[in-house]
């Protein structure tokens, strides 16, 4: 997916929301990146469903991208384990969220959570690490 493609369609749906109050840039930010991670989470699922025979639709913004089922797969992995941290330390998958989908420093996300950059580095090497060593536990299974 072109990534201007993927920015357009998040804040497509971001104002189509009618209950959703932005608050700050940062607030926009973080909301444009939940949005990205949705809109790749469904493009993901709905091309490995074509490629599966599912018979899915896919979204015109997906027809001329050749993008391999392993790929795919990875980004379907990586919302899984990110459901399954949330879980466990919500924070820390909130920190990976900021920083990997919404494109996030270390700083804006210290002042977005309201705490320090210190912390925010501790949950993302935390998370860092979990996610790694569940990735590396899954490929071996």
């Amino acid at each position: 997916m072109q990534s201007t493609d993927l920015v357009h369609e998040a804040v497509i749906r971001l104002f189509l929301q009618s209950d959703v109050e932005m608050k700050n840039r940062l607030h926009l930010m973080a909301l444009a990146g939940r949005q990205m991670r949705r809109i790749l989470i469904e493009h993901a699922r709905a091309r490995l469903a074509q490629r599966r025979g599912g018979g899915a639709h896919v979204d015109q913004l997906a027809e001329n991208q050749d993008v391999s089922a392993r790929e795919l797969e990875s980004l379907l992995v990586l919302d899984d384990l990110l459901a399954q941290l949330r879980l466990m330390d919500a924070r820390a998958a909130e920190v990976v969220e900021l920083r990997f989908f919404s494109g996030l420093s270390r700083e804006e996300i210290a002042e977005k959570l309201g705490v320090t950059v210190r912390t925010v580095q501790r949950d993302w090497d935390a998370a860092r690490a979990w996610l790694l060593d569940a990735v590396s536990s899954r490929a071996a299974e």
